[in-house]
């Protein structure tokens, strides 16, 4: 087992897929769906003619974003309304057992519901939780501040067990798609040429957009998120990626979806915490030595996400 805190050695997707395949650990595809495939059907019209559904993508362990997020959306929102959050809940940033709390504790309001979808990230950390026989592929990616967030001291023997079990059956029941009338939520992609159900589950909380594919499936629009861009959201023709890169940059984006109307967003909000830069720098002024070893590892963790994969930002 490796120290916490120390540099673990880099552990490529292809490498742990291999690891994953020899356990025969077996893969499905939940889905969720709010309607059936015919976006022609009239059935829910009335009861969606003024309900909204709004996104969050990729958090990384900034619970101080999420609180804002849910405090924007309830501000401006009216029910009956849905919040979808597009995984990567856990890594990298301070607080990722906060946001799974939250999360596993839904929204307590009336006309409100929360539906959360599954990330590489949270799979990573399920499988090596659960299966893998070392933690190098989730050290390398962010795990380190995850386990800390769970009472682990750098320095320390790394130990998984300090992850709630509860916890870890929440994410392995998370959903990975959810559709309704005229859009599909996932993380990262999906197949536009293979039905919903048939799907790849690596496309699914894996896949890279390339920036001239204009994504969509079939009539419905795809909100996605994975794919890191500090100028974003980006907008497509039939896909919206509101991946901010938040975790760093501290900016947020909300997608807002009118659920009677086809097509992407039709609003964003925004929500500013701190950039995590500002947030290492004040930890460094109450512990020097520990801040400097915690930006090394989010250096190292961050470089080591542009190399996996054989794409530049494949892991993110």
């Amino acid at each position: 087992m490796w120290p916490l805190g120390l540099k673990a050695k880099r552990v490529t997707r292809d490498q742990a897929r291999r690891t994953a395949a020899k356990l025969a650990i077996a893969l499905i595809l939940p889905v969720v769906v709010e309607q059936q495939v015919d976006v022609e059907a009239t059935g829910a019209k009335e009861q969606k003619t003024m309900s909204k559904t709004y996104a969050i993508a990729d958090l990384h362990g900034r619970f101080d974003l999420l609180e804002m997020a849910l405090a924007c959306i309830v501000e401006r929102g009216e029910p009956p309304a849905t919040v979808v959050t597009l995984g990567d809940y856990v890594d990298r940033g301070p607080d990722s057992r906060k946001i799974i709390e939250c999360l596993m504790a839904g929204l307590g309001r009336d006309g409100w519901r929360l539906i959360c979808l599954k990330g590489n990230h949270e799979d990573i950390m399920w499988q090596t939780c659960r299966r893998l026989p070392d933690v190098d592929w989730w050290l390398t990616n962010g795990g380190c501040a995850t386990l800390i967030s769970y009472g682990q001291k750098e320095g320390d023997q790394v130990d998984v067990t300090m992850v709630p079990a509860a916890h870890l059956d929440w994410i392995e029941r998370l959903p990975l798609i959810y559709v309704d009338r005229h859009r599909i939520f996932v993380h990262a992609g999906i197949d536009p040429n293979c039905s919903l159900d048939q799907q790849d589950v690596e496309d699914v909380i894996w896949k890279i957009y390339r920036d001239d594919d204009d994504g969509g499936h079939g009539q419905r629009h795809l909100v996605h998120g994975h794919h890191q861009h500090a100028h974003g959201p980006i907008f497509k023709k039939k896909r919206t990626n509101l991946d901010t890169f938040a975790w760093y940059t501290g900016r947020l984006a909300i997608g807002v979806f009118e659920d009677a109307a086809p097509g992407g967003p039709i609003e964003v909000l925004e929500v500013h915490g701190e950039p995590f830069e500002k947030i290492l720098s004040r930890k460094r002024s109450r512990s020097p030595l520990a801040a400097k070893r915690h930006a090394e590892k989010v250096i190292t963790v961050h470089q080591s996400a542009y190399a996996l994969s054989g794409h530049p930002r494949a892991l993110n």
